[in-house]
């Protein structure tokens, strides 16, 4: 009997245990069933779906083992679908798109909108196309070779032909100093006053540097005496800057302008004084000009005439040149 006993209350003490740990079973199943869960967000990666099918997370989808009121939460399930759908519907333009569309080239801008009408357009100062016989011109001058600017001229070489800087093939013969070339192209009818992008040219050029036989030529085929450069300086003026005597007597023996001024406001006298710097090929210059009858008292912007300049830099060759001159 007390054998039964003892046996009967271990099982009553089992019996104890095992009722709390269903309870707490039941709780969690039921608790996992009446929790709202939150609808996924589908991906980017989901993007293969239709767009029209509505994307239903598993709360939003009725179970057999769901409870009735677990279905309060697909509403919130299906309005996250349909932002989601709403979205993926509207195009989208990134923030680096929109910044750049005002910046896109023609070309690119007309491919992008379907017009078909993109056109290309040659860049302002790039190197015009040239022909056959003209690029041989002006390779011919490169080689300082007479004979083959005669035979491109000959097979049709444009003299005027600019390259990207304005330069004729003339100007370019001046640049290297060429005056065999350079006196075949102006006696091929080469314009002497052509000017490039800097608004020089190869009469004002042969005159700041000195080449003589192309400056008779320029002079003889009606170079003009009273070009400028982009300063509003005459070839007069340009070679007394850079003391080429020999230029100046062959200018004054044309009809050149001796007292004009630049656009600073100084001659060819003012200019050889101020730079020359008492040189003899300065006073040489000086006593040519002088001669020819340019007048010592023109003053600059400053108010300084000859006598004063001269006088200033302590040049007492130069004044007494200036004095003797003036009598």
């Amino acid at each position: 009997m007390a054998l039964r006993h003892g046996h009967s209350t271990q099982m009553r003490g089992y019996a104890l245990l095992a009722l709390p740990l269903a309870a707490v079973i039941g709780a969690c199943t039921s608790c996992s069933s009446s929790v709202p869960q939150a609808a996924p967000v589908p991906s980017t990666a989901s993007s293969s779906a239709p767009a029209s099918l509505p994307v239903q997370s598993p709360a939003a989808a009725p179970s057999a083992t769901q409870p009735k009121k677990a279905t309060a939460s697909s509403a919130p399930a299906s309005a996250a679908t349909k932002t989601v759908t709403n979205n993926r519907s509207k195009p989208t333009t990134s923030p680096t798109t929109s910044a750049t569309q005002g910046d896109v080239t023609p070309l690119s801008s007309a491919a992008a909108s379907g017009s078909g009408s993109a056109s290309f357009k040659q860049l302002p100062g790039s190197t015009p196309a040239l022909s056959a016989s003209t690029t041989a011109l002006y390779a011919a001058v490169a080689d300082r070779n007479p004979k083959a600017a005669r035979k491109a001229l000959k097979a049709g070489a444009e003299l005027e032909a600019q390259d990207s800087r304005g330069n004729t093939p003339l100007m370019r013969a001046v640049l290297n100093r060429d005056q065999k070339v350079a006196k075949t192209l102006i006696n091929a009818g080469a314009l002497p006053d052509a000017k490039n992008s800097s608004q020089d040219s190869p009469f004002l050029k042969a005159s700041a540097l000195g080449l003589e036989e192309v400056l008779r030529s320029a002079l003889s085929h009606g170079a003009n005496v009273n070009s400028v450069d982009r300063l509003g300086s005459t070839a007069l003026f340009l070679a007394s800057e850079e003391g080429q005597v020999e230029s100046v007597r062959i200018l004054l023996q044309h009809d050149v302008p001796l007292d004009k001024v630049n656009d600073l406001g100084w001659s060819a006298l003012h200019v050889a004084i101020a730079l020359g710097q008492g040189s003899n090929s300065s006073l040489s210059i000086v006593r040519l000009l002088l001669a020819a009858g340019a007048n010592p008292h023109l003053s600059d912007p400053s108010g300084s005439n000859a006598f004063d300049l001269a006088e200033k830099r302590n040049l007492t060759q130069m004044l007494s040149t200036l004095r003797t001159s003036s009598k």
